[in-house]
């Protein structure tokens, strides 16, 4: 008998990881057994959830650890505070990795919260390590032990950014003991934390799938907890090394977590979990809680934006970038931004997705991701004066974020641009401090050099007006709009009838006159040439123009770079903040 060919490429796909959804996929639904053949062939991509109401919940796979979550869904959260502690890697491995990897195994697919921020599967473990990496960024920049000796502050130094990393990590750890509980589709077994972890607990029972409750009136009964919860997610040895630089940093470890004490640490920990819980509200509406319809446009939108800025598909403040950062907030550059946007949502499996960029920039203004301009429109017309060229340079149809934090989650926000509002003639100038490239740009020179190319805006030529008829879309994006002529004096004057070689008739002209002279104004006759009156010429410049907050935070949250919640005060993005007593 033939042995059986396995297919090709069969086993390239065994070693390709698995995405998100068909890792879920992989883990079946029990309510399947329930349907029968008959009924079962007439559904397609798990409508039978439909089949009931309420809906069946989707449940959350059990049969994968938590740590593996973290380090492929969470990795750059994860990668972001190893690399930024500052720790040999023996240490990392003794007193953070352990932390990190316990609290992991206790947070697992389960969420921040049933109907608020980080609602969706992995909510909690998410918001965790956003709050202890913002946590971690304030200890950076926070003054501790002033009063201590230089060789005992350089002991402490360590050991206050692992207590930071606890502490936000821990804030909400009480969550999964208190308001939740986690049992199997016919709730009959239930998870119990003091025994096994999630994981544990469903690979016990042979559970592809494990299902949540909702507890009632749990508010503010994980704060307790949460600090209970300590000394199981924080390993002895760790404890024994924070407690040996001191038992006051152990005690504000706690203090943190439960929010009290005058520490700086119980600050930074405050700050950073509104700070994280405003960032995702930010987002747009979530369907995370598996009774929700339609589709989640603003969260896949501001998720697709974040991914291009990541990747370097989108670039910042430069010549052909889709993004603009000035004083007074964050600009796209919409038309090739949007489609950018959707190509990625296609290539990722969503269908539903508008694909007109007016279409879903309208989406973003009602839920409140977009900002209308002031006249009324969804688009706004901005000129970077990067842009410019003698004074002049094309607009661009932009969208403006509501909040540049949607962009800028947990990287700083970059130094803004000086740029133009609205149409030639009604700007509105906002100048950024600094931007010697811009000022540059707009200064008035007949000379100046073409340093950026044809492609400046980023956007098609489609997308921009242009006054003037006598160029073309395609040569006023560019920057070297037409220069004025300038008509010839009326006079008579004495040419040399033969000059000599190399001689030229503009020989006279000073280069900065730059004047073109036409040929019909000089005719030559004998010993001298004359020229006629000729009518001023026409200004050929084309101009192009388009048609139609968490509380401050207590001390610097970064170490050498500047993450903050955006203030708009005026034209001016302020990202000061101020630094708490130590």
């Amino acid at each position: 008998m033939a042995e059986k060919r396995m297919p090709p490429f069969s086993f390239l796909k065994r070693l390709w990881p698995r995405s998100e959804r068909s890792l879920m996929d992989s883990f079946a639904h029990p309510a399947e057994q329930m349907i029968t053949p008959e009924i079962k062939r007439y559904l397609e991509n798990h409508n039978w959830r439909n089949l009931r109401y309420p809906p069946y919940q989707e449940g959350y796979p059990g049969g994968v650890p938590g740590q593996w979550f973290m380090r492929n869904y969470q990795h750059e959260l994860y990668d972001r505070i190893i690399h930024s502690v500052g720790m040999p890697d023996n240490e990392l491995k003794l007193y953070v990795e352990p932390i990190l990897v316990n609290f992991a195994e206790l947070a697992h697919m389960l969420p921040a919260s049933e109907n608020h921020h980080h609602s969706g599967p992995g909510g909690l473990l998410r918001h965790s390590l956003e709050v202890a990496s913002l946590t971690l960024d304030g200890c950076l920049t926070t003054a501790f032990d002033t009063n201590e000796t230089p060789a005992r502050r350089s002991m402490r130094l360590r050991r206050w950014y692992v207590a930071g990393i606890a502490a936000g990590l821990l804030h909400d750890a009480g969550k999964p003991l208190t308001d939740i509980r986690a049992t199997d589709f016919e709730g009959n077994n239930q998870w119990i934390y003091a025994q096994e972890t999630l994981h544990d607990w469903s690979a016990r029972h042979k559970l592809a799938r494990y299902f949540l409750h909702w507890n009632s009136n749990r508010h503010g009964n994980h704060v307790q907890v949460s600090v209970a919860q300590a000394t199981r997610i924080i390993p002895p040895a760790v404890q024994a090394w924070l407690i040996e630089g001191g038992h006051d940093i152990y005690e504000a470890l706690l203090n943190a977590i439960s929010g009290t004490g005058n520490s700086p640490l119980t600050e930074l920990v405050k700050w950073a979990d509104s700070a994280s819980t405003k960032r995702d509200l930010n987002r747009g509406s979530n369907n995370g809680g598996g009774h929700a319809t339609g589709v989640p446009v603003p969260r896949l939108v501001s998720d697709a934006m974040l991914r291009l800025l990541s990747h370097g598909t989108w670039k910042i403040n430069t010549p052909g970038g889709r993004v603009w950062v000035a004083t007074d907030g964050v600009y796209i550059a919409w038309n090739q931004g949007a489609e950018e946007i959707v190509s990625m949502l296609v290539a990722d499996g969503v269908v539903a997705i508008p694909r007109s960029p007016d279409t879903l920039i309208g989406t973003l203004v009602d839920h409140g991701i977009a900002e209308r301009a002031p006249s009324g429109d969804l688009h706004w017309l901005i000129t970077p004066h990067l842009l410019r060229k003698n004074g002049k340079g094309p607009a661009l149809r932009c969208m403006k974020l509501l909040n540049p934090d949607i962009l800028f989650p947990t990287t700083p926000i970059p130094p803004p641009v000086s740029i133009s509002i609205g149409r030639e003639g009604k700007q509105k100038e906002v100048i950024a401090p600094n931007d010697t490239a811009g000022a540059a740009a707009n200064a008035l020179s007949e000379h100046q050099v073409d340093l950026f190319g044809a492609d400046l805006t980023g956007d098609s030529s489609e997308d921009t007006d242009f006054d003037s008829g006598s160029s073309s879309p395609k040569e006023s994006v560019s920057s070297k709009p037409a220069r004025k002529k300038k008509v010839a004096q009326t006079q008579k004057a004495a040419i040399p009838a033969t000059s000599s070689p190399g001689v030229s008739l503009n020989q006279g002209q000073t280069p900065t006159e730059n004047a073109l002279v036409d040929e019909s104004s000089v005719a030559a006759t004998g010993d001298t040439a004359g020229t006629t009156p000729t009518q001023p010429g026409e200004d050929l410049d084309a101009v192009a123009e388009e048609d139609p907050t968490p509380p401050s935070p207590p001390s610097h949250p970064r170490g050498n770079v500047a993450l903050l919640e955006p203030e708009l005060n005026g034209n001016r993005l302020s990202t000061g903040r101020k630094s708490p007593s130590c």
